[in-house]
């Protein structure tokens, strides 16, 4: 079967169209095989792209682990680019049935096998704020709870260092059910620096749903009515604008790195646990 890798601020992801194809395996199942960036194909996870009778097509995401995700922001940009391309070469707008609701994204720019996007991702909840103590961290940690299509735990981060990072993590995942994604986020010189720790993945190198998440606590910290936030990660800059209603709507980059074949059934022999539908 015909795979597609893509990423997102290096954010990436495994895509199988299953508008012209059927995938007859267990998308649960085959994901942590797939994404395992030592025996698989390597990813944050795949994103199969499908019918919609509602948008012009549907994406489903599974994370590394083979949980699933509501949405992605960097995925559905990608998916956006992806059907423009082979589907719909004449329209700037792409519509995306996603488990968080409908997402328009416009092409701004799709040249080659980089697009330049732009998505509604709707309204962020109002950013609560909690002051912990962690274990791991032996001393408190400010954090904003953010619900962007998934939930967010915006870290104020400026002095963690760089190994205490997937440990705070997942002591904040665990203390919120496993059903959180985590950010840390810090500003230097007045520049927005953040790393980003995924339910289901581990740390990716981007999160567009969690840029959401930061340019919302950002703009609540600063008592801004409107504003236009710039988050670097570590795979790249993603652009965040808030307007009066504090509506969202996530800029960047998407690259369609290459497409492949994958032999499920030699793959199955190689890695066993796969099934069937």
């Amino acid at each position: 079967m015909r795979f597609i890798k893509m990423n997102g601020a290096g954010n990436d992801y495994v895509f199988f169209d299953c508008i012209t194809e059927e995938l007859h395996y267990d998308p649960a199942k085959i994901a942590p095989k797939i994404s395992d960036r030592n025996f698989g194909i390597g990813s944050d996870g795949i994103i199969i792209i499908g019918n919609s009778a509602v948008a012009d097509c549907s994406m489903d995401i599974y994370n590394a682990d083979g949980s699933r995700a509501s949405m992605c922001g960097n995925g559905v940009r990608c998916v956006a680019q992806y059907f423009q391309k082979h589907y719909k070469p004449k329209s700037k707008i792409v519509t995306v049935e996603t488990l968080a609701g409908i997402k328009a994204v416009k092409i701004i720019n799709n040249s080659s096998n980089t697009a330049l996007s732009s998505v509604l991702m709707g309204r962020p909840s109002e950013p609560q704020e909690f002051n912990v103590y962690l274990d791991c961290l032996n001393d408190r940690l400010k954090y904003f709870l953010v619900e962007t299509g998934n939930k967010h735990a915006v870290c104020l981060a400026q002095s963690i260092t760089q190994e205490k990072f997937p440990h705070i993590a997942q002591e904040i995942q665990y203390r919120l059910n496993n059903d959180v994604n985590v950010e840390f986020l810090k500003e230097q010189n007045g520049e927005y620096f953040a790393r980003v720790f995924e339910r289901g993945s581990g740390e990716t190198l981007a999160c567009g749903t969690g840029a959401t998440a930061i340019a919302r606590t950002i703009n609540k910290l600063k008592g801004d009515s409107v504003g236009t936030y710039i988050i670097n990660f570590p795979g790249g800059k993603l652009t965040v604008e808030i307007d009066s209603v504090k509506y969202a709507t996530l800029i960047g980059e998407s690259v369609i790195e290459y497409e492949d074949e994958i032999d499920f059934k030699n793959f199955c022999d190689l890695n066993s646990g796969l099934k069937r539908k």
